[in-house]
C-alpha cells in the first residue's frame, strides 16, 4: 500500500461585501457627521443622500473611512441617508435609510458679563450685572 499525501486548498470566497450596519448620523451647523460599522472586506465604501423628497440620491465614493462629515447642508432640513460597501468583486447591499437633519447651534447666555474697566496690566475687570461696585 503506498501512501498519499494530498492538500486540497479552496480559494478564498469571492464575492461583494455584506450589507453595512450600524448607520448613525449627528447633526452639525450645516452638516452632518456620519459614522458606521465596518465591512471586513470592503474596499471602499459608498455614501448615498438626499433631502427627504428628493427622488434621486447623491452618491460620494471612495470613502475609505467608517466615518463621513457631510457638510454644505441646509439646516432644518431632513436628509436621508445609506452607505454601501464595496470591493473587487462588487458592492454589498446598502444600509437601511437613517434620517438626519443639521441644526444651527445657538448659545444663548443669560445676564451676560459687564466690562467694567481696562486695567493698565492688559487684564479686564469683569463684573455679573447689578453687580458693579
Amino acid at each position: 500500500m503506498r501512501a498519499v499525501n494530498q492538500i486540497i486548498c479552496w480559494p478564498e470566497e469571492q464575492a461583494a461585501p455584506g450589507r453595512v450596519g450600524g448607520v448613525r448620523v449627528e447633526p452639525k451647523n450645516q452638516a452632518l457627521k456620519i459614522t458606521w460599522g465596518g465591512e471586513k472586506t470592503a474596499s471602499y465604501y459608498k455614501l448615498f443622500y438626499k433631502e427627504k423628497d428628493a427622488k434621486q440620491y447623491t452618491v460620494i465614493s471612495n470613502i475609505t473611512e467608517t466615518n463621513y462629515y457631510l457638510a454644505g447642508l441646509t439646516n432644518g432640513v431632513e436628509y436621508w441617508i445609506m452607505v454601501s460597501a464595496v470591493n473587487d468583486y462588487g458592492e454589498g447591499a446598502k444600509s437601511p435609510e437613517v434620517a438626519g437633519t443639521p441644526l444651527e447651534i445657538i448659545v444663548k447666555v443669560s445676564n451676560p458679563p459687564i466690562i467694567h474697566e481696562l486695567l493698565t496690566d492688559g487684564y479686564i475687570e469683569v463684573y455679573s450685572p447689578g453687580t458693579i461696585p
